[in-house]
């Protein structure tokens, strides 16, 4: 292959170079590009997988927490902060689980009471006749 090289004066050089160092040369390029784009691309892999991993690390305890809430285990719970929407949504859950245990313990009493007093009622039937 000719090459014609020219400097700032009108002076022309060729230089003769084989076509196959050219096709070497490229070659090479070609497949050091390849080779950084996979890198790259392992890199970047790895990197997002960790950082979802890091972000969903609580979403298991979450699913837990709502499994065992929707069987009717309303039993207090404390989830590690993730510092990211899983605190609001643990939160929230934390909230749900507060309200729905004094609901609870509100109507066992007043079924307690309910209970005690139709007793009452009933020795008091009872003396009566």
């Amino acid at each position: 292959m000719l090459l014609k090289i020219r400097f700032l004066t009108d002076i022309s050089f060729f230089s003769f170079i084989p076509l196959t160092e050219i096709i070497k040369a490229n070659n090479l390029i070609i497949i050091l590009i390849v080779g950084l784009l996979l890198f790259i691309g392992f890199t970047m892999f790895f990197l997002i997988k960790f950082l979802i991993d890091k972000e969903l690390k609580v979403m298991p305890e979450v699913v837990s927490i709502i499994d065992k809430m929707s069987g009717g285990d309303f039993s207090e719970f404390s989830l590690t902060k993730s510092n990211n929407e899983f605190d609001n949504i643990s939160d929230s859950l934390s909230h749900l689980q507060s309200t729905i245990s004094k609901i609870t313990k509100s109507a066992e009493t007043s079924m307690n009471e309910l209970d005690s007093n139709q007793k009452d009622i009933e020795i008091m039937i009872k003396k009566c006749f």
